[in-house]
């Protein structure tokens, strides 16, 4: 069974003071809740208007989603090629995850527009919407769970949580998850400087 398609909805997390937090950009706000235009299939089948989400006393209309959305200018194809890249920078140093001597993993999109995964190792394409076991991917769950992230990156535009690249704590595999030593701070530098690493705000 494939994933079911994002909505506005699961672009926020609740807090427990009340307020909620946008899954791109981090920042959290008490929300607007005032009704939108947007009508929606309510939890009990019957049909409803979405709430505003973005902070109380907000300039313009009233919207689902946060206004970090409308910065995002890039598309699909653009971040998938920047996603690609990070792979190669990946497979670049360390223990050389998602390399082979039959070449790198990469993402790509079919003619329908749907993400799929190429294993480095099979050179099979494996279609990442997918939640069951992925036929032909060589890699452990860590990567599965990076990969996942990065389809997330692909077709959203949601940045990649930090804690796919660490710095881990000591009590993790000695701080090391990867095994990649210091060449992990290499990746997660990449990662950083391709736009596709979620920074964590200061307090």
């Amino acid at each position: 069974m494939g994933r079911r398609k994002r909505d506005d909805a699961s672009f926020w997390r609740g807090n427990a003071d009340g307020t909620v937090r946008c899954v791109r950009c981090g920042q959290s706000h008490k929300p607007c809740y005032a009704d939108t235009t947007k009508q929606v299939v309510m939890t009990n089948g019957k049909l409803g208007f979405a709430h505003c989400m973005r902070p109380e006393g907000h300039a313009g209309p009233h919207h689902t989603r946060c206004q970090c959305l409308r910065l995002d200018t890039m598309t699909k194809a653009e971040r998938l090629e920047r996603a690609n890249k990070l792979l190669v920078t990946i497979g670049s140093y360390g223990r050389h995850f998602f390399t082979q001597e039959y070449g790198v993993a990469q993402f790509e999109l079919d003619d329908r527009g749907r993400l799929w995964f190429r294993d480095h190792y099979t050179r099979k394409r494996i279609y990442v919407a997918y939640h069951g076991r992925w036929k032909h991917f060589t890699g452990g769950g860590t990567l599965r769970a990076l990969v996942e992230a990065l389809c997330d990156y692909i077709r959203y535009g949601d940045p990649v949580p930090p804690g796919h690249f660490g710095p881990w704590p000591e009590y993790l595999c000695d701080g090391d998850v990867w095994g990649y030593g210091k060449d992990m701070a290499l990746v997660r530098k990449s990662a950083q400087e391709l736009g596709i690493l979620r920074e964590e705000k200061a307090g």
